[in-house]
C-alpha cells in the first residue's frame, strides 16, 4: 500500500507550487465504492490524506515566509476580493472538534522530501519579490449531492462568535409548533449542539454561476468562505464538514459518502501598501477598490 506522505509528495506538492506561481489548481479523485477514495483524499487523524496534507503545506510556506496578512478581507465571486467586517469569516475563533489533536499531529508528520519541497516553495516566493506581498487563506467545504450543491459550514456552529441574525418575518415558510420551538432552542445557543444535530441542520441548495458571464470563471454563490491560520483551524473545519457529508450504507461500505465533496482553498494575495475598508459609495462597493492590490487563486480537491 503507498503511504499517504507519498502519495502527497507525488501528487499534492505540484499543485501546491502551482497555485503559488499564480494558477488555479484542481485534485480529483474517482473510483468504485470502497476503492480508497476517501481515505486517499481526506484520510483520517492518525494518517491525514492528500486534501488536508495540501493546505498544511500552503500554510506552512506563509509561516515561514512571515507572510500570513491581517486585511478584513474574504474572497469574492471567482477571482475578486471584498472588503469584510464579519469576524466570523476574516478572524474566526473555531468550535473545539473532536479528535483535532490527532489530526494536528498527524500533519505535523511528513518526510524530509516534502519538508524541503516547502522550502523551495518559499525560496521562490521570497525571490519574486515576496516581501512586497501578504496572503491570506480561505477555506470552502460543500457537496455536490443529487445534482445539486450543498455547503457542509454553517458560521452559527463553527465559530465561537456570535452574530445576531434578522428575524424571520411572520407569514408563509415560517416554522410552527415543535419545529418552531427546536430551531429557537439551537437559535438561543448553538454551541450547545452535538454533533448530530448539527448533521441534521437543514441545508439549502447552491447556484453554480460564472463571473461577468465567463464560462471560465465558475463559482458557488453563497458558499461559506472563512480564513484558516493554521492545522488547528483546518482540523476543526474539516470535522465540522464532516459531519454534515451524505453518508449512507451500501453491501460494500456501511459509510459510502453519496456526494462528492470538494474543498476548496483560496489563497488571496494581497499588497502590504494596500489600504482595504468599507466601500463608501455605491460605485466601490465591489472589489474594484482592490485592483491591483489583490488577486484570488484556488486549489480544490
Amino acid at each position: 500500500m503507498t503511504q499517504q506522505d507519498r502519495v502527497f509528495e507525488v501528487c499534492g506538492m505540484p499543485v501546491v507550487r502551482d497555485l503559488f506561481r499564480g494558477y488555479n489548481t484542481l485534485l480529483f479523485s474517482y473510483g468504485v465504492t470502497n476503492s480508497g477514495k476517501t481515505h486517499t483524499v481526506t484520510g483520517s487523524a492518525d494518517d491525514p490524506g492528500v486534501l488536508p496534507r495540501s493546505v498544511a503545506a500552503i500554510l506552512d510556506v506563509l509561516d515561514r515566509q512571515g507572510a500570513q496578512g491581517d486585511f478584513a478581507v474574504r474572497p469574492k465571486y471567482a477571482t475578486q476580493v471584498e472588503f469584510c467586517s464579519d469576524p466570523r469569516v476574516t478572524a474566526p475563533t473555531f468550535r473545539v472538534a473532536p479528535g483535532e489533536d490527532r489530526w494536528v499531529d498527524g500533519l505535523h508528520r511528513r518526510s524530509d522530501d516534502v519538508d524541503a519541497a516547502v522550502k523551495m516553495i518559499s525560496d521562490e516566493l521570497a525571490a519574486d519579490g515576496g516581501r512586497e506581498w501578504v496572503y491570506q487563506l480561505y477555506v470552502s467545504y460543500f457537496e455536490i449531492y443529487n445534482e445539486m450543491v450543498y455547503d457542509l459550514l454553517d458560521l452559527s456552529t463553527l465559530t465561537t462568535v456570535q452574530v445576531a441574525e434578522s428575524k424571520q418575518p411572520r407569514g408563509r415558510g415560517r416554522p410552527r409548533g415543535r419545529k418552531r420551538q427546536q430551531q429557537a432552542a439551537v437559535a438561543d445557543d448553538p454551541l450547545a449542539m452535538s454533533a448530530t444535530q448539527i448533521g441534521a441542520l437543514p441545508r439549502t441548495a447552491l447556484l453554480v454561476r460564472t463571473e461577468g458571464g465567463r464560462s471560465n470563471e465558475p463559482f458557488v454563490d453563497g458558499v461559506t468562505a472563512v480564513r484558516v491560520r493554521g492545522v488547528r483551524d483546518l482540523a476543526r473545519v474539516l470535522v465540522h464538514g464532516q459531519l454534515r457529508r451524505s453518508v449512507h450504507a451500501t453491501g460494500l461500505n456501511a459509510g459510502s459518502s453519496r456526494s462528492h465533496a470538494l474543498l476548496q482553498a483560496r489563497l488571496v494575495k494581497i499588497r502590504r501598501s494596500a489600504v482595504v475598508g468599507p466601500a463608501t459609495t455605491p460605485a466601490t462597493a465591489s472589489s474594484s477598490v482592490l485592483v491591483g492590490q489583490a488577486s484570488v487563486r484556488g486549489l480544490t480537491v
